[in-house]
């Protein structure tokens, strides 16, 4: 084992290795692309973390006449693994609160989860591998199928849309902003296609000017999405772009939540936070998931003193929005 994964990184300086990796070298660059890719996402911003997803396309392209969607499926299930197993590490929070009693279930539940969610991204490697294009147009094929996985992982099932490709560029800045002309899915899909497009320039049967031609309209891509997002963050005004939005979190420590003598604390800090006065007035009150311990239906129920609580530290024309625990009696079909 070890002299093939030595032998694969002491060649890793051609790019050929990308598709030529078997066994154990296979498993450790794949999950360590992935890896580095994660690390580009906040809040690391890695810069170079881009760089992996390049390298997913080189990995599952892999170049060779005759179609190999089993060895693509492989090669994207294990990126994908490596990459959530980073971008997902805050799901292991939930695990910790009660460390003696759920702690060690942390790791598994994580790894399980990256495990399974990178199953979509090897069904995407194996879908481009059956109907991958000849030429340099492949790179948009690659995008479209990648992008489209992302969709589903947000939407089967309910879906975790969390971390998709798109998401790595910095909230709020230049790149971005292309989110608002096409959502995040659609920024997922101009990111596979600016760095799938930019790696055609490592392949080892390109020459000359050829080398240069698509890898250059990556760029240029790039290039244009960021003046895009550059000039509408300089032109925009907030009082343009919808509503004003106040989010409260309060911080409230997990370990402490689930305890009848910090209710009242709590409901005090979030009403606090929430009645807060500002320079333009929020028209949006947001909440944090499960912000008070307790049913909805019990701490908003008219005439309790929570409701009133609540209700006054709003003003008339504001709107909250929470999400909150609620109950379901199966046996009468009743929900609160």
């Amino acid at each position: 084992m070890s002299l093939r994964l030595g032998a694969a990184l002491a060649g890793v300086r051609r790019p050929e290795v990308l598709f030529r990796l078997s066994g154990w070298g296979l498993v450790a660059i794949s999950l360590a692309l992935g890896v580095l890719t994660a690390l580009a996402a906040p809040p690391f911003g890695f810069l170079p973390g881009f760089l992996g997803i390049g390298c997913l396309f080189l990995l599952v392209d892999q170049t060779p006449e005759r179609p190999r969607p089993g060895s693509a499926f492989w090669r994207a299930w294990l990126f994908g693994t490596g990459y959530f197993l980073v971008s997902l590490w805050w799901v292991s929070e939930a695990f910790l609160v009660d460390v003696a009693a759920h702690g060690w279930q942390a790791p598994f539940a994580v790894a399980f989860l990256a495990m399974g969610l990178a199953l979509l991204w090897g069904a995407a490697g194996w879908v481009y591998q059956l109907i991958r294009p000849r030429g340099d147009s492949r790179t948009l094929t690659f995008a479209a199928v990648f992008a489209l996985s992302e969709w589903l992982r947000g939407h089967i099932l309910t879906g975790l849309p969390w971390n998709p490709l798109g998401a790595i560029w910095p909230a709020g800045g230049a790149m971005s902003q292309a989110a608002a002309l096409f959502g995040i899915y659609g920024l997922t899909l101009v990111t596979i296609v600016i760095f799938s497009t930019i790696a055609l320039a490592v392949l080892p049967n390109r020459r000359g000017l050829r080398r240069f031609r698509s890898p250059a309209l990556g760029l240029v891509l790039m290039a244009g999405v960021f003046l895009f997002g550059w000039f509408r963050l300089q032109t925009i005004s907030p009082s343009e772009h919808g509503p004003r939005v106040r989010i409260v979190q309060a911080n409230v420590p997990q370990a402490s939540k689930w305890t009848l003598e910090a209710f009242k604390d709590i409901l005090d800090r979030y009403t606090r936070l929430t009645a807060q006065p500002a320079h333009q007035r929020p028209k949006i009150i947001i909440w944090s998931e499960t912000a008070i311990p307790a049913l909805i239906s019990d701490y908003l129920a008219p005439g309790t003193w929570t409701r009133s609580a609540v209700e006054a530290s709003l003003v008339p024309g504001q709107v909250l929005m929470l999400g909150a625990d609620r109950e379901e009696d199966t046996a009468s079909g009743r929900k609160d």
